[in-house]
């Protein structure tokens, strides 16, 4: 996949990031964290990952809700790679499955020290060409997880396929921001998009 794709003008990190950079570099975004730090932040987590390679992979950030998961997350987006956020308790046989399920092999661990590298653990998976930029697993209250997403960048929303661990048949979902809910696409949303 190329930088240029990973990286289009307008699409779900620049949207999130240019939005943070609108604001006063001296608001107060997050509890602790101004608006200018928290960009700086991420583009340094973002640009440490670059050099481990995620661009277009699935990769878990299992942090608590917070400030650093908001950091995290956004720093996984502007790097290119694909996250998975899973709650800090998912086991871990679920963590993988949901990693197998998505093509990722790889999980987020924050800077052991303030200030220092995240690491990606694991070993690196397949990157996607197309498909959700974020990946969301539902709930599984009714049965198998499946996928909901956030669309890639620029572009239509494109679905990934998803296998369930039951023998029902692989189901696609997209988040489609014109219609503000996750549904499964169709030709007629494709067109719009």
């Amino acid at each position: 996949m190329s930088e240029d794709r990973a990286r289009a003008p307008g699409g779900l990190p620049d949207t999130l990031l240019n939005a943070v950079g609108r604001l006063a570099p001296d608001t107060g975004i997050l509890p602790g964290r101004t608006a200018a730090e928290l960009s700086a932040e991420a583009h340094r987590i973002a640009e440490t990952l670059k050099d481990q390679g995620p661009e277009g992979e699935a990769v878990v950030l299992r942090l608590p809700n917070g400030p650093d998961w908001v950091t995290h997350f956004l720093g996984l987006l502007a790097a290119g790679a694909r996250p998975l956020p899973v709650a800090p308790d998912t086991p871990d046989a679920e963590v993988r499955r949901l990693l197998g399920q998505a093509g990722g092999g790889r999980i987020l661990t924050p800077a052991a020290r303030p200030g220092g590298p995240p690491l990606l653990d694991g070993t690196p998976g397949t990157p996607a060409s197309e498909g959700p930029g974020v990946l969301l697993p539902t709930s599984g209250s009714t049965g198998a997880p499946n996928w909901s997403g956030a669309p890639r960048p620029a572009g239509c929303p494109r679905p990934a396929a998803t296998a369930t661990a039951s023998a029902s048949p692989p189901r696609t979902s997209c988040y489609c921001p014109y219609r503000s809910r996750t549904r499964t696409p169709s030709a007629g949303c494709a067109a719009r998009c």
